[in-house]
């Protein structure tokens, strides 16, 4: 029997401790959007006396997810952070709420103006049937509480969740981990068109906790103390107006006391709801705090390249551009090369010009002028001399040479074919005997014709020293300097 009595009051007495401990941790918000796959968790933590305990590092935190434990968490202390704390007031002015009442909640919201501090930015809302910005974010006193003090009541409904939301929009949209809203109201929500659990769902997303000023008397204390637990704010219930400094240095001491949990998330964006775990321990406090989040489901997946990776782009591309310039530049090069040296080929020597029945030359496609047929120093009257006498034409024609041991042939395959010692010649005589360019044979339609270019030893046509153009017929004998040719050409 004694033994049953010491059990039972073993389990009273652990039961009234536990009710006295705790809860020393609790997570406010988790941010599983901004910056995925990492997950952000902002928890704050008390000590039996429900002041917020400072100093708390890596060695202090244990983190789950979905029962398993997470390596490498970084923790990190808000109090400590000297950037800018931006707070949204949201001011009920709805004719619900009692005249002295209404008074008080102005003066409230006045009273914490002029208590902030240097870093911190306060943007004001009044809310009845409507939703009304009176201030962005300012550190200016003064016009701040000259809005305030402008407030009227007006309007029938409250719109309760709707100002709240749009509050939650503006602070989500600047820059830092200090963010609150912080609403004077009574409760009473009428005609929005949010809910309690889209306020909740919006300010986890974004981070944001929500501080919720009233008075213990208030018809929906108990709807205002859940919602700010929720979003990890609180609900100050302010009895008299002598407490509202105190219980905004209370807000601020929560915002700054916060802890940032930063890890690297393992569950994918499946849309699924999943469950962040926080274990405490610090000296002889042990405690834990769970919360669900979720991934939103990745719809499409864009993944941008680092900059590494686009440095490595960039310099294959240049590596393929220039590879690609010197194959052209190659190429090119190469066909210069190619017709350098056929031209090369077309100025050797007679004995190596036209040694084929395919010559290098083709027949000219260029339309010569008139003036263009005749060489320099020919007069009309000899042009005149020149005109076919025959209306016959011949289908090719070439010059046999004559040098003792066998005639070669030269194709007449141009329309002008010049005979000399010069390197520009088209068939090449290499004796003191032959001027530089010392004879010429045209094709004038159809019919071939024999010019002396002024030569110093002359030209002999069957003998006969040419003084003016003549008509070149089959088996004509042509002699320039040493060297003969016979001309021998097939009709049409």
């Amino acid at each position: 029997m004694m033994i049953k009595k010491i059990a039972l009051f073993s389990i009273l007495f652990s039961f009234t401790v536990s009710l006295w401990a705790g809860p020393f941790i609790q997570i406010n918000s988790t941010d599983a959007a901004s910056d995925y796959p990492y997950i952000q968790l902002r928890v704050s933590v008390q000590d039996k006396d429900k002041n917020w305990i400072t100093g708390l590092d890596e060695e202090n935190f244990l983190v789950y997810e979905d029962g398993y434990r997470v390596n490498y968490v970084q923790v990190k202390n808000l109090e400590k952070d000297k950037e800018l704390l931006y707070l949204v007031f949201s001011i009920d002015s709805s004719k619900s709420i009692p005249e002295d009442y209404f008074e008080k909640i102005k003066k409230s919201a006045i009273d914490i103006v002029i208590a902030s501090g240097v870093l911190e930015r306060i943007a004001v809302f009044r809310f009845n049937n409507k939703v009304v910005l009176l201030k962005n974010f300012t550190d200016n006193k003064a016009s701040l509480v000259e809005e305030i003090q402008k407030i009227e009541q007006s309007g029938t409904n409250t719109v309760l969740y709707d100002a709240i939301y749009d509050s939650i929009d503006l602070i989500s949209r600047v820059e830092g981990n200090r963010k609150a809203v912080v609403i004077f109201t009574d409760g009473k929500n009428e005609g929005s068109s949010i809910t309690s659990e889209d306020i909740t769902s919006f300010a986890n997303a974004n981070g944001i906790p929500l501080f919720i000023v009233s008075f213990a008397k208030a018809e929906n204390i108990k709807k205002l103390r859940r919602l700010s637990k929720l979003t990890g704010g609180q609900c100050l219930e302010v009895d008299s107006i002598k407490n509202v400094p105190a219980a905004y240095q209370k807000i601020i001491r929560n915002i700054k006391s916060q802890y940032l949990i930063r890890y690297h998330s393992m569950v994918k964006q499946d849309g699924k709801t999943h469950l962040a775990e926080v274990r405490l321990k610090h000296g002889e406090i042990r405690d834990r705090d769970i919360q669900k989040f979720s991934v939103n489901q990745e719809l499409i997946k864009i993944d941008f390249p680092h900059l590494k990776q686009i440095l490595l782009v960039v310099i294959a591309g240049l590596f393929i551009v220039v590879f690609f310039f010197l194959i052209f530049f190659l190429i090119k090069r190469s066909r210069n090369n190619f017709k350098q040296r056929k031209n090369l080929n077309n100025k050797r020597s007679f004995y190596n010009s036209y040694d084929t029945e395919n010559p290098v030359y083709q027949k000219s496609t260029d339309v010569l002028k008139e003036n263009d047929l005749y060489p320099v120093g020919y007069s009309n009257e000899d042009r005149e001399t020149i005109k076919p006498v025959k209306q016959e034409y011949y289908a090719n024609a070439w010059l046999l040479l004559q040098d003792g041991r066998e005639n070669k042939k030269f194709v007449l395959s141009r329309d002008e074919v010049v005979i000399g010692s010069g390197d520009e010649c088209q068939i090449i005589i290499r004796s003191q005997g032959v001027s530089k360019k010392h004879s010429c044979v045209k094709k004038i339609d159809g019919n071939y014709f024999l010019f002396d270019m002024v030569s110093d030893s002359g030209t002999y046509l069957n003998g006969t020293k040419l003084l003016r153009p003549k008509e070149l017929h089959d088996w004509d004998e042509i002699v320039a300097g040493p060297v003969t040719f016979i001309f021998r050409g097939s009709r049409f």
